[in-house]
């Protein structure tokens, strides 16, 4: 009998012949196995937080969950190898525990490795690349059972292609990232009119290793917050603090969306109010992956497309001017955040730095059409989806978009030639398979 899933963001949906939980690598292959031997499909999921149809199948699901033990230790060269399915922050604190950290993370660290790192999650600093870039190796399972170990030294080209995967190549079952000595950052925000931030984001993003910008629609401020190393010991918020920030997260910023949502008209003033109490000049001081993560927002929906990171501030006003043209009422942050030019071969910062610009809103109102509007703007001027967030592009306009989408699903049919890891994001991304 189907069983139900429902992602995170409770806009992705399906109903899978089966959820299974594997604990081992022998699991997963008896699992696909067992898949082909029905003529199912087969897809994993981590923490169903991706807002695209990554993890839909109607046939069997393989949740990783139980996949989360740390399995080598190499402190000399500050590496790790895990099971793929360890969420982000289990692995940030275990590798605290042993003086490591991820060299950069992003907002949120709910997700499980392995889906963060199949879709480019990153964070923000043109010295580094997604979370992809900090693999240095890794183990899946290809849809004949077959157990392969990719890395740089060993079929780079595969190992470039598989990395940002998109689960449709074979079920990724170990990953080795780079890691390094565990930091700690001073982080510095300042509120700057508009145009003032957008002058000053260049330099901003020569001068300090990770740099983000945020602005509330309607308002005529923007938040500029850099993040640099300091020998510095942390001084940590308050217990206090911290559970007031997750409750006015959880609860209060919650509240004024349900609020939005039946009086869109109070938008503007809500943004403005909001944005004169929160986005303010701040300091702080503490472990890295606790200034670049953020408490866990309220349910929403998010759409996000990169751009060559000189077009930071064109796009930004481009993205202004949309909103403004269209009397688009918008509730949530616009944020631009930045990194490294990758290899990696489906990665939005496939050779070059990039601006990634993120478009949020709540449920209804006017986030179909500022989705769609946004959309059109990113085709226009080169953007690349991040492929855990919204989007409705289809081959034929990727194929433009993300130079080595043509020679990824060439290594997908060679991999998986009976489409055993089909799904409905890979049927949007590649198109239909030719009949046989």
């Amino acid at each position: 009998m189907p069983q139900r899933f429902t992602n995170w963001a409770r806009n992705q949906r399906c109903a899978p012949r089966l959820i299974t939980q594997p604990t081992s690598e022998l699991d997963v292959q008896r699992a696909l196995a067992d898949a082909a031997a029905q003529h199912l499909p087969v897809k994993v999921v981590g923490a169903g937080h991706s807002w695209s149809p990554a993890a839909l199948t109607d046939g069997v699901m393989l949740q990783l969950d139980r996949m989360d033990h740390l399995l080598d230790l190499d402190l000399e060269r500050a590496r790790v190898t895990v099971q793929a399915g360890i969420r982000l922050h289990d692995l940030i604190e275990r590798l605290d525990r042993v003086g490591l950290a991820l060299q950069s993370v992003g907002s949120i660290k709910a997700q499980s490795l392995a889906g963060a790192v199949a879709t480019a999650t990153h964070g923000s600093g043109l010295r580094f690349g997604t979370l992809a870039s900090q693999v240095v190796a890794l183990r899946l399972v290809k849809a004949s059972g077959e157990a392969v170990d990719l890395s740089p030294e060993h079929n780079r080209d595969t190992f470039e292609a598989a990395v940002v995967g998109l689960g449709a190549l074979g079920v990724v079952t170990e990953i080795t990232l780079q890691c390094e000595p565990a930091f700690r950052l001073v982080q510095e925000a300042r509120a700057l009119p508009w145009e003032d931030a957008l002058a000053a984001l260049p330099d901003a993003l020569h001068q300090h290793e990770h740099v983000k910008l945020w602005w509330l629609p309607h308002t005529p401020h923007a938040q500029l917050t850099t993040y640099d190393r300091t020998t510095r010991p942390p001084q940590p918020p308050s217990p206090a603090h911290t559970l007031a920030d997750r409750a006015l997260n959880a609860w209060g910023f919650a509240a004024l969306l349900r609020a939005e949502q039946r009086l869109p008209q109070l938008i503007p003033y809500a943004n403005r109010a909001v944005a004169s109490s929160y986005l303010r000049a701040t300091r702080r001081l503490d472990r890295s992956d606790r200034l670049f993560t953020v408490a866990m927002p309220p349910r929403h929906r998010e759409m996000e497309f990169a751009f060559p990171a000189e077009d930071a501030a064109p796009m930004l006003r481009r993205l202004k001017r949309l909103i403004e043209h269209h009397r688009l009422r918008v509730g949530f942050p616009v944020e631009a955040r930045f990194t490294a030019a990758e290899d990696r071969w489906l990665s939005p910062a496939w050779r070059r730095a990039s601006c990634h610009l993120g478009a949020y809103a709540g449920e209804g109102g006017d986030q179909a059409r500022y989705f769609t509007l946004f959309e059109q703007l990113a085709v226009e001027h080169n953007g690349r989806p991040h492929w855990g967030k919204e989007f409705s592009l289809q081959r034929r306009a990727l194929e433009l978009l993300v130079p080595r989408l043509r020679d990824f699903d060439a290594l997908r049919h060679a991999w998986d030639p009976d489409g055993r890891f089909e799904n409905p994001l890979t049927a949007q991304v590649f198109g239909p398979r030719p009949t046989r």
